[in-house]
This record gives structure tokens, sequence and C-alpha cells, in this order.
């Protein structure tokens, strides 16, 4: 077996089964699959692929999510972008925007796999998911539902049965958590993706949304996205592009925020455990919409 085919086996073999295999990793199984390959591509998948092996094993076997475990694989997720951008990798992946762009999606998608165990087996981590953001009720066919859909980098989604007029929609599911993830987040992209959550809150008001990029490339003083329907932005960096753009050293990516993250979407997701309680329950305690504590 050649070193290429024991990359390819080491790879698959990590992740069990093909639909569990995420973003990036595809990525790199379909670069290691391809026939032909010129030496810097080959020099270039010489200095990946261990690396990636080493990083992805760790962020599989780290199952108790505690802020110790999260800090390790938040150093190993450094130490991987690190090799990303080394100038014999850098130079033949930079017009492949995908490849480097699909690290970050693929890195919460295994956090979240980890996270939700234990929960009702109807909730799903997806990757590049489509959800409904907004529907519309019309009289044709005797009636019929349309969904609007949104695709988003990762979703945590509540698998569920819908019917209507009799027919059920094979892929409904409740959005629980939203996420974009950019590398360098522009105004334009901030304003698109504000347009979308306002449609998304209004259908699925307890959805939690969230922008996560590297660097922010805009004017943060002047963009009113506190007043959206936005949970919250995080710039993992903490930087923006434009002072490292003129060579200001390159920040890491922060664990804190990191463990922000994973400590708000758990705390989000440990609320649909119970079960609402009733109108009459809760007059008693004294709220009528959210209860105490929610």
């Amino acid at each position: 077996m050649g070193v290429e085919q024991e990359w390819i086996k080491n790879i698959t073999d990590m992740y069990q089964s093909p639909e569990l295999i995420p973003s990036h990793a595809s990525n790199l199984l379909h670069q290691l699959k391809r026939e032909k390959r010129n030496e810097k591509l080959k020099k270039a998948l010489e200095i990946i692929t261990p690396n990636y092996i080493s990083y992805i094993s760790i962020l599989l076997n780290n199952h108790n999510m505690t802020r110790k475990e999260i800090v390790i694989l938040v150093d190993a997720l450094n130490e991987y972008m690190n090799t990303l951008r080394h100038p014999s990798v850098k130079s033949v992946f930079s017009h492949q925007a995908d490849f480097y762009s699909s690290v970050l999606p693929e890195f919460f998608n295994l956090l979240f796999r980890n996270l939700i165990k234990g929960l009702n087996e109807k909730i799903k981590v997806n990757s590049q998911k489509d959800i409904i953001i907004d529907c519309i009720f019309d009289p044709y066919n005797e009636g019929r539902v349309v969904f609007k859909k949104k695709r988003v980098d990762v979703a945590i989604i509540l698998k569920n049965k819908f019917v209507f007029n009799n027919v059920e929609i094979s892929d409904f599911a409740i959005p629980l958590v939203a996420i974009e993830i950019k590398t360098n987040l522009d105004k334009n992209m901030l304003s698109g993706i504000e347009q979308s959550v306002d449609s998304l809150k209004e259908t699925f008001p307890l959805c939690l949304y969230y922008c996560i990029t590297e660097l922010a490339d805009f004017a943060i003083e002047k963009q009113n996205y506190a007043s959206t329907h936005i949970d919250e932005v995080f710039i993992l960096r903490k930087q923006k592009r434009g002072p490292v753009r003129r060579g200001t050293p390159l920040e890491v990516v922060h664990a804190d925020l990191i463990l922000e993250v994973v400590e708000q979407v758990g705390e989000h997701l440990s609320k649909f455990k119970d079960p609402i309680k009733t109108l009459k329950a809760r007059m008693t305690e004294g709220y009528l919409i959210k209860g105490k504590g929610k």
C-alpha cells in the first residue's frame, strides 16, 4: 500500500462511515485521490496530510468537552491552520477558496457532534445545510406550503414530521442553532446575513444564530449589527483584516471564544430537554411567557 492510500484509509477509518466525513476531510480526500498531481501538489499533500491526521485524531478523541479539553483542541486547530499557511501549501491551494475556508466549519461540526450526545436522537449536526427561514401558504393545488431556505455553514437541527394537506414534507427540520462562518467578514456579507436572519427569527424565534469569522473586514464603529437578530458576531482572532494585510502578526484563534460558543450553544440546547409547562402551571409561578430562569 502506497503512502497516499494509507493516508486515505486512515482518514476514512477515523470517521467510520462515508456519511460522517465532513467538508474539509472530503476536500483533502479528493486531492489525495486525484490521478494527476503535479510536484507542487504532491509536496503540499506531504505537508498537510500527516498534520491533518494528527489534528483530527485529537479532535475525535476528546469527548468530554471540558474547558481543558477544548483548549487542547484549539491549540491543535491553530497548529493545523498554521500548516495550511506554509508557503508550499498556500501557493497550491490559494485558488481553491473552499479548502482553507472548510476548516472551521468542520471544526465546529465535530465539536457539536460531541455536544449533542445524550440529547434527543432527532437532534442532528450538519455542515453546509439548507435550513428553512420562511414559509408561504398559498391556495394552489387545493392548498400548499412553500419553504424559503438558506444555506448555512453549520446547523444543529431537530428532525420533525411535517404534514400539510395530506402531503408530508420529507426533509422538514426545526433549526435550533445556525452558524455562518467566514474567513474575513465584510459589510456586504454582514448585510446579507442580517436580512436572512430577520426572516429566520420570525419563523423560528428560538433558533440561535451566530456569525463567526477569523477577521473583521468592516468598520466596526459604523455597522449597526447590535440591532439585528444576529445573536452574536464572534471575531476568533480578535483582529481586523486591514492591519494584518499591512504586516501586523496574525493572532491565534482564541480558545476563550471557542469556549464561549460551546457553552452558549450547550446552554441553549439544554433549554429544550424539559417539556414546556402549561399556562395553568406558569400562572401559579406568575410567569406567562418564558418562565422563571428562562
